[in-house]
């Protein structure tokens, strides 16, 4: 099954946000999935795995995947920061 409306609105309501929600500095990867949970509330459904979403998904909420995409997709002022699932804010 592919991504439902609701995986397709929270990308795009992201890509907007340009992560803006988010404080600068570095955040781990747990950090910022509880920001963008509370920011997206009625966009993140955690019943909606990745698995449910492609065939090499994992057991993770696609939200998540789709956040993880576009943390190192290269938007503007979010980097790759030292230690696992740290990013820093800009």
């Amino acid at each position: 099954m592919p991504r439902r409306e609701l995986e397709k609105e929270f990308s795009r309501q992201l890509g907007e946000s340009r992560f803006s929600f988010i404080p600068r500095g570095v955040h781990n990867l747990t950090e910022i999935y509880e920001m963008t949970k509370s920011q997206f509330q009625d966009l993140c459904d955690d019943e909606f795995k990745c698995f449910d979403s492609c065939n090499s998904g994992a057991n993770s909420p696609e939200w998540k995947h789709i956040l993880r995409g576009r943390l190192s997709g290269g938007t503007g002022g979010v980097r790759k920061a030292a230690g696992r699932g740290n990013w820093e804010f800009v």
